[in-house]
């Protein structure tokens, strides 16, 4: 039985382990430990390349030196000294070639030579060189002293160390815990181009806006794009749990980034604008029917005015209030009301039921807009008359919040 894993799963598993490599090789730790290996290497390898090279070079001619230098056989006694002195005669000083040598130059020391036998290294610098001659098998171990030409190194080293540094400079960022976390989140919800778009800003991101956009991922209440683009929004990343809330009414309203945005951040005021006969609400334009509009109007006067504290006592429901109904027609009638409710308050002046009736719409309109919670703070308080029985209605905003232009 095989087992498959989701496409995206292998994904977000993959990214997670580059995010932890690429974690590491920005670790301090990390930049001086590349940083002595390559100290040992450009100490290191030009030696041991050297050796390389001088090692298949005595492979090829050793044999040829040795026989011209033997004047006798192999078990005579002088032969060693003898081998010896001519090696390292010929060989006192090898010569590097190359455009920057960081070795001088090098001169060769014979150890041992062997016929027939193993010959054991006898240190990790000892180069061991092994041939046939007939039924005869040589061996032959030497070590190369080698001189450093120190500027050469310095040069290799600094060129080698800038060049692995810069490298490693264009790795991507690191993903921190809550990248990785929002990688696996959303494996199976964004596509790999939009996690890494998204992954760019979560890490910007207070609490409450980690969670506004987890939310709106899973809820799908925003567009993928216009969510990305809001939390691209540098005044997006200055907005609290209150102001995001706002930020979803307006959206509600308007897929305008910005003026999304600037609602979400607006004071909480009520704003009565007579000319296109709109209010503002925590600076969202709201478009009432004309005639609850005005009613609305007319208890912010009040309210604004701070005629009897804001309160407005409901008229007995056996006799309509004509002056009130006066007061109210001739508001209406001032800023192009509806004829039709400015006649009926001249002429049947004004009754519980027309204020109540006005007043539910009000409600129902800001509650189907803002939500109960966030209407509240815009609808009425009420109070009931102790003498009359009658209820009293006022607008629950503060005088101060209150604009009429």
């Amino acid at each position: 039985m095989s087992l498959c894993l989701p496409q995206k799963t292998i994904l977000s598993y993959k990214a997670l382990m580059n995010a932890k490599l690429v974690k590491i090789t920005q670790h301090p730790a990390f930049i001086i430990s590349l940083l002595s290996l390559i100290l040992a290497l450009t100490t290191v390898l030009p030696r041991v390349s050297l050796q390389l090279s001088f090692e298949q070079f005595a492979k090829n001619n050793l044999s040829t030196i040795i026989n011209q230098s033997l004047e006798s056989g192999f078990n005579d006694t002088n032969i060693f000294p003898f081998l010896t002195e001519q090696l390292e005669t010929k060989y006192q000083r090898i010569e590097t070639e190359s455009l920057l040598p960081i070795i001088k130059s090098c001169s060769m020391h014979i150890l041992d030579w062997k016929v027939n036998k193993e010959l054991p290294i006898s240190s990790i610098s000892a180069i061991k060189v092994t041939w046939k001659e007939g039924s005869l098998q040589h061996q032959l171990l030497f070590e190369l002293d080698c001189h450093y030409d120190l500027l050469n190194w310095f040069i290799y080293f600094i060129l080698c160390s800038t060049l692995s540094l810069l490298a490693f400079s264009f790795w991507p960022t690191p993903y921190s815990h809550r990248q990785q976390q929002w990688q696996l989140q959303t494996s199976n919800t964004l596509s790999r181009s939009q996690q890494v778009e998204f992954n760019k800003f979560i890490d910007y991101l207070s609490a409450p806006q980690y969670q506004w956009l987890e939310t709106h991922i899973t809820s799908k209440q925003w567009q993928i794009s216009d969510v990305l683009n809001c939390i691209k929004h540098k005044s997006f990343r200055l907005l609290d749990s209150e102001q995001l809330v706002w930020l979803d009414i307006a959206y509600s309203q308007s897929a305008n980034l910005d003026d999304t945005v600037v609602i979400a951040k607006h004071d909480a005021n009520l704003i009565f604008d007579l000319t296109e006969k709109v209010i503002l609400v925590h600076g969202m334009k709201i478009k009432l029917p004309i005639t609850p509009f005005f009613y609305y109007y007319w208890y912010a006067s009040k309210r604004l005015h701070n005629q009897h504290q804001g309160w407005l006592l409901n008229p007995a429901s056996t006799k309509p209030d004509r002056q009130l109904g006066e007061e109210l027609a001739r508001l209406m009638s001032e800023y192009g009301g509806s004829t039709r409710a400015i006649n009926d308050l001249l002429e049947n002046g004004l009754t519980p039921k027309k204020l109540d009736q006005n007043r539910n719409r009000i409600k129902d309109e800001l509650i189907n807009l803002l939500g109960e919670t966030h209407a509240e703070t815009y609808l009425f308080s009420s109070k009931r008359d102790l003498k009359t029985s009658r209820f009293s209605y006022r607008l629950a905003i503060d005088s101060q919040k209150i604009t009429i232009t």
